[in-house]
């Protein structure tokens, strides 16, 4: 659906066709081919066309499947990958160590407590840890796969049950509603408005703000602040 959006509004934009191309990991894909080292994608028209420039929305293991260096200049480049992105294990690394980093300045980004390269046979221990409710992930993966939420031992017998690629896992408190999330060392964190209402009917709320650098300190921007309050605000009151 994402996807699919992105390309309708490029083509109204520059006026032009944007071809939205399926590239599925494990499978033949015969629309899709690499000729002279440029993308070529089949046509409505059974015609191979050379691909100049795209953006790539292929996130499950797309080495798999796109070369590191090709002809066709490919937005968000598979080095990304490769590199970290996506990578929840090298993400959480990366928060441990800047956080250590920012430290002396009173400053900390807050992110669940979380156990890494954990082997499968280890998760019940872990789940065990965080009082019954947690979160599993496989490493490398985005948009909701490859994570499992487990909040009874239904849910985790079930996990267990499955096969998987990765020999090693993270496993992370969960923060959800009050009574299903995660006991840590911190306490206990879950969301806001998620407590179900007089109809059993529950809802959430994003809201986020840009924080932004000034000669006179950290400021947020009130536009965009604004703009977002309006909008729950609408959301709340068409509820």
């Amino acid at each position: 659906m994402e996807n699919s959006g992105y390309a309708a509004v490029m083509a109204d934009v520059f006026k032009r066709p944007v071809y939205l191309v399926p590239f599925h990991d494990e499978e033949e894909n015969p629309h899709v081919r690499f000729r002279n080292d440029f993308i070529e994608i089949l046509t409505a028209g059974q015609q191979w066309k050379p691909v100049a420039a795209a953006f790539r929305y292929v996130t499950q293991k797309p080495w798999s499947r796109i070369p590191l260096y090709t002809a066709t200049k490919i937005y968000n480049p598979v080095v990304a990958c490769l590199a970290g992105g996506r990578n929840k294990l090298i993400a959480s690394k990366a928060y441990d160590s800047y956080n250590k980093e920012i430290k002396k300045h009173g400053l900390k980004i807050r992110t669940p407590e979380t156990i890494r390269d954990v082997t499968k046979d280890k998760i019940p221990h872990w789940v065990k840890h965080f009082g019954g409710q947690a979160v599993i992930k496989v490493p490398y993966s985005n948009a909701g796969q490859g994570v499992f939420t487990i909040v009874n031992e239904t849910e985790l017998k079930a996990f267990m049950d499955m096969d998987f690629e990765y020999a090693r896992f993270i496993v992370q408190s969960l923060i959800g509603n009050y009574l299903w999330s995660s006991k840590t060392s911190a306490g206990k964190f879950f969301h806001l408005g998620t407590i179900p209402d007089t109809k059993g009917e529950t809802y959430v709320f994003d809201l986020r703000m840009m924080i932004c650098a000034t000669p006179k300190g950290f400021q947020a921007d009130q536009h965009l602040f604004t703009a977002r309050r309006k909008t729950f605000e609408q959301c709340t009151a068409s509820r």
